[in-house]
């Protein structure tokens, strides 16, 4: 899961996932730390209902803008929201959330080391 970006008012920038499924203060990435905590929630990273991109080029590397402007910004969908991110539709159920964490379990124990 991960945040919805509607007026963005209620969306930490560093430690609420709204950019993938992690917060960004958990990413093992460059980031201008000191440039980022100037901007506080995701709002003042966007103009109206787009990204400001100066500012995101202030803080973040090609590969975090990237990813960034994929990212729609929903303003007039209202305040910031959870959106499921296993599926296409956004929308949990029980056995979307089943297959996922199945997924996981088959992917760790793929990877585990014996």
């Amino acid at each position: 899961m991960r945040k919805k970006i509607g007026d963005s008012n209620n969306t930490d920038i560093w430690w609420d996932p709204w950019l993938a499924e992690v917060p960004l203060c958990r990413w093992p990435t460059f980031i201008d730390c000191g440039e980022l905590m100037k901007y506080g929630r995701v709002k003042k990273l966007t103009v109206g209902d787009a990204w400001n991109l100066e500012a995101i080029k202030r803080c973040f590397g090609e590969d975090l803008i990237e990813k960034i402007e994929v990212i729609q910004v929903y303003k007039e969908g209202g305040k910031d929201s959870w959106i499921w991110t296993a599926n296409e539709s956004a929308n949990i159920s029980v056995k979307s959330a089943y297959w996922h964490l199945k997924e996981k379990e088959t992917l760790k124990d793929e990877t585990s080391v014996d």
